[in-house]
């Protein structure tokens, strides 16, 4: 009877460790698949201006012989500084948004950690399921 309850411990300890180490890995992976989607999103944003940039150098090139063309092409800068500006304010504002939100999350997976209490399991969930959701 003593060796089958040392087995109990024993195999419910291991279990437990599974489990644990097995969610340990599915956040590492998400955090891992947010970083290249926020990555690729910064790509594909910095190619956008690119390509805008090198439409407008050929807008240029078509307009140097007009007053009005420009004129046209000094308010069309002005636009896309804005623009770009507006664009860059979105992005940190994101950016923001999402650091506060793996913040939230961190502080309630530590308070869970703690206290062990649904409340914060609750908290825990909510939060980080908003931070890995998030920009994707």
């Amino acid at each position: 009877m003593e060796h089958f309850k040392w087995f109990l411990v024993v195999f419910f300890s291991l279990t437990l460790m599974f489990i644990s180490t097995g969610s340990f890995f599915k956040l590492w992976n998400e955090r891992d698949e947010q970083r290249a989607l926020i990555a690729a999103n910064e790509a594909a944003k910095e190619l956008s201006i690119r390509m805008e940039n090198e439409r407008l150098k050929q807008e240029r090139i078509n307009l140097v012989n007009s007053k009005k063309r420009n004129e046209a092409l000094n308010k069309k800068n002005k636009e896309i500084q804005l623009a770009k500006k507006r664009q860059k304010q979105k992005i940190q504002s994101a950016l923001d948004v999402k650091r506060e939100n793996q913040k939230t999350c961190d502080f309630w997976r530590s308070e869970y950690r703690k206290n062990k209490s649904d409340k914060a399991l609750g908290y825990m969930q909510s939060s980080c399921k908003r931070a890995s959701s998030f920009l994707n």
